[in-house]
């Protein structure tokens, strides 16, 4: 469907959808044994993504789980086919040629680097330099991912916004529902813009080269004493420790950018939780738990996230035409508002069961 062939007038007859928070819309795969393998233009040219169209929950497809993986194995051969299953995913998702991507692909390929990121992240001192350039060399990659994901979700919270306003207030909308569909056009251009560009397929080729025979004998030598059970002690329970200081510090009052910060450290913890499950079944749980946290915190980052969105583009409709921001806009910012402060409410009672349930022995060995 076009972005022109539904206008706002008729978006009462679109059913709603939910839609999952934009920062992590995925379950929870159980995690695998190791082994396992423009110019602005008022319509968009993409004419699978449209303004009306909702976003979709996304099932990760969970691996199938190969059993072998023991505490007492060396951690750099975990490490690196951890690395081999997570880089194979992300491949999995690399764009075709001359087809724009949908929805899915964007957050499936989303999901697929920010798990690689994070592994490459957790087992950085044991690799070398280029896998350190090679994390450093998907941020803009990353970036761009977000910025469309962003979108789209946003895109779906105004439409399901807009079946409920009056038929006599729906004119005061259009102008917003332009302005969306014309970033959305531009956030997909850059993005595709910049995974046209060589680059990206020169940085999966090199890092998959450097997989092909890692570990070396040389470096298996020098990590052969340090085990899986090893890598729990000094990296998952040093991240756990991590994420328990800043939610402690939060506290009941709870501000946007602490909460932002937690949010970020919870997703690694939970990924990081979800690697090491293939040694530690027990660790399934405290994943779960994980992913509750992050998946409130991630409501409330979408909910800034839209709020800051209509305030910018309240400024620029005073700075470019002296007028106000349209009533039916402002009912959308207020409910946005009200929505991350629902979830400022309710996160000392959700941190508390997190505290409780993960804190007290859940990542054990």
């Amino acid at each position: 469907m076009d972005d022109s062939a539904q206008s706002i007038s008729s978006l009462h007859e679109v059913p709603s959808v939910k839609t999952l928070p934009a920062n992590e819309a995925e379950s929870p795969p159980h995690a695998p044994a190791p082994n396992a393998p423009q110019a602005e233009t008022e319509t968009p040219t993409t004419s699978s993504e449209t303004l009306s169209q909702p976003v979709e929950p996304i099932a990760e497809e969970a691996p199938k789980e190969k059993k072998g993986v023991r505490p007492s194995d060396p951690m750099i051969v975990f490490a690196y086919d951890c690395l081999r299953r997570e880089f194979k995913e992300l491949a999995s998702h690399r764009p075709v040629e001359g087809k724009p991507p949908s929805i899915d692909d964007v957050h499936r390929m989303r999901i697929a680097m920010r798990r690689l990121r994070v592994a490459l992240r957790l087992f950085r001192r044991m690799l070398p330099r280029d896998a350190k350039e090679f994390r450093k060399g998907l941020r803009a990659f990353a970036r761009a991912l977000s910025d469309t994901r962003d979108l789209d979700v946003h895109a779906d919270v105004f439409r399901t916004y807009a079946q409920t306003v009056p038929a006599e207030s729906l004119a005061e909308l259009g102008g917003y529902e332009l302005h969306l569909r014309r970033e959305r056009a531009e956030a997909r251009s850059r993005m595709t813009e910049r995974f046209s560009d060589d680059r990206y397929d020169e940085l999966l080729e090199t890092f998959g080269a450097l997989l092909e025979d890692a570990p070396s004998p040389g470096a298996v030598r020098r990590w052969r004493s340090f085990k899986v059970s090893d890598g729990v002690d000094k990296y998952l329970k040093k991240s756990l420790k991590r994420v328990l200081k800043l939610g402690r510090r939060v506290g009941d009052e709870a501000h946007a950018k602490d909460l932002h910060r937690l949010r970020i450290r919870a997703k690694r913890l939970r990924y990081e939780l979800e690697f090491f499950a293939a040694a530690y079944k027990s660790l399934d749980k405290a994943a779960l738990e994980a992913k509750a946290l992050q998946d409130l915190l991630g409501e409330h980052q979408d909910a800034c996230t839209a709020s800051g969105r209509l305030q910018r583009y309240a400024r620029s409709l005073r700075k470019h035409a002296g007028a106000a921001m349209p009533a039916a806009l402002d009912r959308l910012a207020e409910a946005e508002r009200q929505r991350a402060r629902e979830v400022r409410k309710a996160f000392p009672a959700e941190w508390r069961r997190f505290e409780r349930s993960v804190a007290r022995g859940r990542i054990a060995t």
